[in-house]
């Protein structure tokens, strides 16, 4: 294994361990197979915590699939608390702004208990 290769994992960890401390509650949407952020995110659920799934650009239809997923398969007593939808506003190397939708999805652990009508 090369020491390129062992120093990425290094900071995989570091970066994992920062997260806990921080006590973040959000799953970042990326290029990874997507019954990783699922599990990610029932992790946080499991607490019994809110869960953000967050992501940018082509990847909002990936964290749909994940928050569908996790509410229609494998955590069905999960809701969606709240949807945000923005744009970003970035700066690339040449100082050239784009424009770049961003998504947070909010979700509660437990589906709140309706009153009961008489």
């Amino acid at each position: 294994m090369g020491e390129e290769h062992r120093d990425t994992r290094q900071h995989d960890r570091d970066r994992i361990a920062h997260r806990r401390e921080d006590n973040d509650c959000s799953v970042y949407i990326g290029k990874r197979p997507t019954m990783n952020y699922v599990m990610a995110a029932m992790v946080i659920l499991n607490k019994n915590e809110d869960c953000t799934i967050k992501a940018r650009g082509r990847a909002i239809s990936h964290a749909v699939d994940v928050a569908e997923i996790l509410i229609n398969k494998f955590y069905p007593s999960a809701f969606y608390k709240d949807i945000k939808i923005s744009t970003e506003h970035l700066q690339n190397d040449d100082h050239k702004v784009s424009n770049v939708s961003s998504m947070e999805i909010v979700l509660g652990p437990r589906k709140p208990q309706e009153p009961e009508q008489n």
